[in-house]
């Protein structure tokens, strides 16, 4: 299975069983401690193979996160693991949302933490494929599933 292929799954399917155990991975909760009344999550990391999962309140896999280049004590992905085009440039994506029934929406040269960050996402109804660029390159794609942010 590629990595988007598990948005929408269930954490006791038998697809994410088989990840979890394949890969020897823990599911850690959060739930909300301060009273914020934000929804629990949980969340799945293979640090070696490069992505991290988000499940919702009712444990099914909203987000995956792909890390193009290593960050922060998780290695790259295998960009052949993804299974959605791996567009290494803002123009590239803006491209692909001309040949595809998709929408494009974008967002460059925003400062945070420090780093000046680009993203340009293609949305396909319920789902939607982030790219995000620093200097001009592909750092991390992520992918959803019922996003509702703007």
């Amino acid at each position: 299975m590629k990595l988007v292929d598990y948005l929408g799954k269930d954490l006791k399917s038998d697809e994410m069983i088989d990840l979890l155990e394949a890969h020897e991975l823990e599911v850690i909760y959060s739930f909300d401690r301060f009273h914020e009344g934000s929804p629990d999550e949980y969340n799945i990391t293979d640090a070696a193979a490069g992505f991290q999962m988000r499940l919702d309140e009712n444990q099914k896999v909203r987000t995956v996160f792909c890390y193009i280049s290593a960050e922060g004590g998780i290695a790259a992905v295998d960009r052949e693991i993804i299974g959605v085009p791996i567009l290494n440039s803002f123009d590239d994506v803006r491209r692909a949302s001309d040949t595809m029934d998709c929408e494009f929406s974008s967002n460059e040269g925003i400062e945070f933490l420090g780093r000046v960050l680009s993203w340009a996402k293609l949305t396909f109804g319920a789902r939607a494929w982030h790219y995000e660029f620093e200097g001009g390159a592909l750092r991390k794609i992520t992918l959803m599933e019922d996003w509702s942010a703007p």
